[in-house]
């Protein structure tokens, strides 16, 4: 299990992602239990991850599609209520050949973009989420972060 301890702004936290983890079926890897407590830019989301344990790391798009996506409410990724979106770091990158101009052909991040409800976002039609690029590399974006752990 993909686990720490140590203090935060906010108290004492302790096995942040620790067990349980969520396992479902079709899943090739645990889904960590919690999300770490505070957003982070990529890197920081990439090394805290592996920092964790061995096989500790960011989700990729195709586990993001096979396990987070359709478990999201078991995973509690949905935003609140006062939440408009949320979004979660995944390990893949890019390099964008159009968008932000600042960071055409840059390394660039991936990240699932999700919200409260279908039809919630005007490019996205019925869909509640959308996996997106981030350019992170640029301006040191923050979001939030859930651990993954082969089986």
């Amino acid at each position: 299990v993909c686990h720490t301890a140590g203090t935060t702004a906010s108290g004492t936290w302790t096995n942040v992602v620790g067990g349980p983890v969520h396992s479902f079926t079709g899943c090739s890897v645990y889904v960590a239990m919690y999300n770490i407590t505070r957003n982070l830019n990529w890197t920081n989301a990439d090394n805290t991850c592996k920092s964790l344990g061995t096989g500790c790391r960011l989700p990729t798009v195709a586990e993001a599609l096979a396990c987070l996506i359709p478990n999201r409410d078991a995973l509690g990724l949905r935003p609140t209520a006062s939440q408009l979106f949320l979004e979660y770091w995944l390990e893949d990158t890019v390099i964008p050949t159009d968008g932000y101009a600042p960071c055409i052909g840059k390394l660039s991040h991936r990240y699932v973009h999700m919200c409260n409800a279908p039809g919630c976002h005007p490019d996205w039609g019925d869909s509640d989420f959308s996996i997106d690029e981030k350019w992170g590399i640029c301006d040191d974006y923050t979001a939030a972060t859930r651990c993954v752990k082969n089986k």
